[in-house]
């Protein structure tokens, strides 16, 4: 494996992943738009292969390449658990999404209890440093795309550089974006995952460019100012009485409501959609509703590879580095001085536009 992994032949992200373990955001202030960069990456691309969920992230990535007059193939899955489909909802926004586009979409079906049955989720985790379950389709799922349909790249949708406000912000230590953890945790295996495949990887395309890394977050400044809206840094767990008893509140996480208007200040053109949904929320619900325990996926499925995730990125080479140091690496990040300068504007802009939090209650299901 590869301790270092690089987006773009110029970079806007450097992810080392060996006992140094940082990753590196570069940013240049651009001199021309969104879209011409998102062009310029793609420029080697005749027909980009896009991933297709139903959400809106996949949609962005749909629109950006019907503007830039790109061919494009569709693809997306339908997940079963024994004879019930998971994932109605998403293929039927991809199909619609597909169909306002008028653009072909391929449907491979995936049947997930055979899947996990079959152990295969383990396999994928422990070849591409990963221990999420979840993740595991998601490779299997690229994994078939090449072998079925011989695509040698995808573009996947993945979430756009945010920043979040805190009121203790000043200077860089305390300088927060909304996916700290993402890097190693999920970006990283990708990567791992499509370069083994033999597939030529686009996921969270804003940063293989150092001039889109400017202009994504840039774009958070713009969003506070003409929607007055913002994402506070996670707001603290709260406690509430019940009918059983007290209960913990869960955490204040979905930015879903910012990060829809980010898009739409890019482009337009996106058929509408209240939150984001996988599937997999609705095989986390009968698993509870069988067994009796809410988080019997994660006891089925999770905590196994977390226990044997000896070679994810999250654990590498762990035996040398302590657990504070596992804990701490959101805080290894290294921001340059461009985005450290828009983060000291965001929260300005926040101030001034006297802005309110967007920042909704996340659930499993």
């Amino acid at each position: 494996m590869e301790n270092t992994l690089q987006l773009g032949k110029d970079p806007g992200c450097i992810l080392e992943i060996s006992e140094a373990y940082y990753v590196k955001i570069l940013s240049k202030k651009p001199k021309d738009s969104f879209l011409s960069y998102i062009s310029d990456v793609l420029k080697d691309i005749d027909t980009v292969n896009i991933s297709l969920s139903g959400g809106i992230d996949s949609q962005f990535s749909l629109l950006l390449c019907k503007e830039l007059g790109k061919n494009i193939n569709l693809f997306t899955y339908r997940s079963f658990w024994k004879d019930t489909i998971l994932n109605a909802e998403d293929v039927y926004l991809a199909e619609q999404i597909s169909d306002h586009n008028d653009l072909k979409l391929t449907v491979e079906d995936i049947e997930l209890h055979e899947f996990y049955s079959d152990r295969k989720h383990f396999d994928y985790g422990k070849k591409y440093f990963h221990d999420s379950p979840q993740l595991a389709v998601h490779f299997y799922w690229l994994d078939l795309l090449k072998q079925k349909h011989k695509i040698d790249n995808v573009l996947l949708g993945g979430d756009p550089p945010l920043f979040r406000y805190t009121e203790i912000a000043d200077g860089e230590s305390n300088l927060r974006a909304s996916n700290e953890n993402f890097f190693q945790d999920i970006l990283a295996p990708y990567y791992f995952a499509c370069k083994d495949f033999g597939i030529t990887c686009f996921r969270d395309i804003y940063y293989h460019c150092p001039e889109l890394v400017y202009l994504s977050y840039q774009n958070n400044i713009d969003v506070v100012k003409k929607e007055k809206i913002f994402i506070e840094n996670f707001p603290k767990i709260h406690r509430h009485s019940g009918l059983a008893g007290e209960i913990s509140a869960p955490y204040k996480i979905d930015y879903y409501v910012f990060k829809s208007a980010w898009y739409k200040n890019i482009i337009d053109g996106f058929l509408p959609q209240k939150s984001e949904t996988s599937g997999f929320e609705n095989l986390k619900k009968i698993l509870a509703c069988e067994s009796g325990v809410y988080n019997e996926y994660d006891i089925l499925f999770r905590k196994p590879m977390v226990e044997q995730a000896t070679n994810t990125v999250k654990y590498f080479q762990s035996v040398k580095r302590n657990r504070n140091q596992r804990l701490n690496r959101s805080r290894n990040i290294i921001y340059d001085k461009n985005i450290k300068d828009l983060y000291s504007q965001y929260i300005q802009a926040v101030k001034k536009s006297k802005a309110k939090s967007v920042n909704r209650y996340k659930f499993d299901f």
